[in-house]
């Protein structure tokens, strides 16, 4: 399966631009390959392209994202219940009826797998233009950070990105970021 995964990644990338588009197109639907496969090569051989190719990687990971919401909206219910139990079923309802576009926005942002929550967000109904508008964010906010740093340090960033420390880091960043987030709210509620 690895060596299945490589040959794609490989092939796609040997269109460019368009390897690029088509490869973050796919990864925000069905591929299990990161984008971070494409925009970081992209970026280390045209630095001085960093910002066209984190917003190519971000808007093709988005209209992606509509594709999997659409899979979701039009055949994920029936999909997710010959796969999971129905308590599954249940809990990731309450998490999307709960969060709606912070549950896209943190799958957007994060390595957590943002294709599972694009098939859900159109599963369950999330209104389109805020699916969408959490996707581009979060995607347009992680892949300009990632070809920024990529394209002004070059190769050890882009080694960064790639470790799990960067992902950890990632993950603590959005949690202290929810949880400011959390207290402000509620400290204005009190008040």
């Amino acid at each position: 399966m690895m060596r299945m995964l490589e040959t794609l990644a490989n092939m796609l990338m040997s269109y460019g631009f368009y390897g690029l588009i088509i490869g973050t197109f796919l990864e925000a639907i069905i591929s299990p390959i990161i984008p971070e496969v494409f925009l970081i090569p992209m970026v280390l051989a045209r630095p001085n392209e960093y910002i066209l190719i984190g917003l190519a990687t971000a808007a093709s990971s988005t209209v992606g994202g509509i594709g999997g919401y659409y899979l979701g909206y039009f055949g994920g219910r029936p999909i997710f219940e010959k796969l999971f139990k129905r308590e599954y079923y249940d809990k990731a309802l309450a998490i999307f009826e709960k969060y709606d576009v912070w549950a896209v926005f943190i799958a957007g942002f994060t390595p957590v797998p943002y294709k599972v929550f694009t098939i859900l967000g159109g599963m369950f109904k999330m209104n389109l233009f805020r699916f969408t508008f959490a996707s581009f964010l979060s995607r347009g906010l992680r892949f300009m950070l990632e070809a920024v740093l990529i394209g002004l340090y070059g190769r050890q960033m882009a080694d960064y990105i790639l470790s799990p420390t960067f992902a950890i880091t990632t993950i603590i960043i959005v949690a202290v970021l929810i949880l400011v987030y959390y207290l402000l709210r509620r400290s204005r509620t009190r008040n």
